[in-house]
């Protein structure tokens, strides 16, 4: 039996509707890594009160939860595709040695309600936030 257009529509609609809903559900539960990890990175940037930081300062500053370096990648890309921090355009050198470390700035939108303002943040909402 075919489907009519106005059905998909319809499903499309209530299918749009609840996809927030369940990803603040299976947030909730933590059944993200990379959305509980990149908690771990804004509550690090609360606590030392951070406009800015490299991701190599994430990664020696939050030993505990990433071995390597190449482990922030992906909740640094959560807090990037987020709105929390944005990653800066930086010139490579083609000198010798190590490409520098990336350097990501705070959004101070974000960051203005820090440990010094009356309504403090919360960096257990990164998976609610949406960019501005």
């Amino acid at each position: 039996m075919p489907i009519s257009e106005a059905t998909i529509e319809r499903a499309i609609v209530i299918g749009l509707y609840l996809i927030p809903h369940a990803k603040a559900a299976f947030a909730e539960m933590g059944a993200d890594e990379n959305i509980e990890k990149a908690k771990v990175i804004l509550r690090w940037i609360e606590h030392k009160g951070l406009e800015s930081f490299t991701k190599r300062d994430v990664h020696q500053g939050t030993r505990g939860t990433f071995r390597r370096a190449g482990d922030v990648d992906a909740p640094l890309a959560v807090l990037v595709e987020r709105g929390f921090v944005r990653q800066r355009q930086e010139t490579s050198s083609s000198g010798p040695g190590r490409q520098p470390s990336p350097t990501y700035d705070v959004n101070p939108k974000w960051n203005r309600h820090g440990p010094n303002h009356e309504e403090g943040r919360n960096s257990e909402y990164c998976e609610d936030s949406e960019r501005d």
